[in-house]
């Protein structure tokens, strides 16, 4: 299947790519597909955040990049608003009904470890499917200075760790 997807681009792709200066991650010139016959051809549409959306509703591109990120590291929200059966977000169309009662029992199961299988089941069965290939995970780090104390980074999330009651500077 993903080799069928890349045939299908292969053959001088229209890339889609979203310019959002504040995220830093302007559109950076032609890039080439790389697929089972090498190097490929393919042409880079900057694309104005006004136009993104409705660009991607008409599905009017060939491959087109989006950045996905959530304030909560919580398999639910990716699950049901990427890969569901007609949800808005999911913007190629997959449906599985499978997988959606999959999303179901793990969201409901209570013991941590099930839940966590079950998630690594249904992320294997996404990625077989190809129903939306993840192409890189953004890595975030966080940096203070000495002074800073009482400073605890979460080691979950690099969304929900910013209270700073208990955070103070020793200058």
């Amino acid at each position: 299947m993903v080799t069928a997807r890349l045939a299908r681009a292969a053959n001088g792709y229209r890339h889609c790519d979203r310019s959002r200066p504040e995220k830093g991650n302007r559109p950076r010139g032609a890039r080439s597909a790389r697929g089972a016959g090498g190097a490929h051809p393919a042409e880079l549409e900057p694309v104005d955040s006004p136009a993104w959306f409705p660009k991607v509703a008409r599905k009017d591109y060939t491959i087109g990049l989006n950045l996905t990120g959530y304030g909560t590291d919580d398999p639910d929200l990716t699950f049901y608003e990427n890969f569901a059966c007609g949800s808005e977000n999911n913007y190629d169309g997959y449906c599985n009904p499978e997988i959606d009662k999959l999303f179901d029992q793990q969201s409901m199961q209570s013991d941590q470890d099930k839940r966590k299988k079950l998630v690594w089941e249904i992320e294997r069965r996404l990625a077989e499917d190809v129903a939306r290939p993840v192409l890189y995970h953004n890595r975030s780090g966080t940096c203070w200075h000495p002074y800073v104390k009482g400073y605890v980074p979460m080691i979950n999330s690099i969304y929900n760790g910013n209270r700073l009651e208990d955070v103070w500077l020793d200058k």
